[in-house]
């Protein structure tokens, strides 16, 4: 349940965020940004394609006094985030995983602010 939750939780923030332009999706743009701009919240999958990735990234957001969430699956977050592939022969679209994402500060409408409030309630947040 608390699961399920924080998951409806995060796609109400991640959409608000693609609506203000402010996510980052991918490892290399998620660094450039970290290293130039302080970002309020970092996504991190849970099954990484690397070790030494989710760790460098784990260590640079507790370097940075960055919030982090797990994320339980890299399918999972570019579901939410909405990366997408269109298939050329047919009106198919395949989820592209994505492994890191960043939202930076921004002001937040009602609806993501209390969401965000309820994350740290649930005590969701892992660094």
């Amino acid at each position: 349940l608390k699961t399920v939750i924080s998951e409806r939780l995060i796609k109400i923030i991640i959409f608000e965020a693609k609506l203000k332009n402010t996510l980052v999706c991918g490892l290399k743009e998620c660094l450039k940004k970290m290293i130039y701009k302080k970002p309020q919240l970092c996504l991190l999958a849970k099954n990484c394609d690397s070790r030494l990735l989710k760790l460098s990234i784990k260590y640079f957001c507790i370097f940075l006094k960055i919030q982090l969430i797990l994320v339980s699956d890299k399918k999972k977050l570019g579901r939410y985030t909405r990366l997408l592939k269109r298939k050329k022969k047919m009106n198919t679209f395949k989820v592209i995983s994505c492994s890191v994402a960043l939202i930076m500060k921004t002001k937040w409408s009602l609806k993501a602010s209390k969401a965000l409030n309820l994350l740290n309630k649930i005590g969701y947040k892992k660094n």
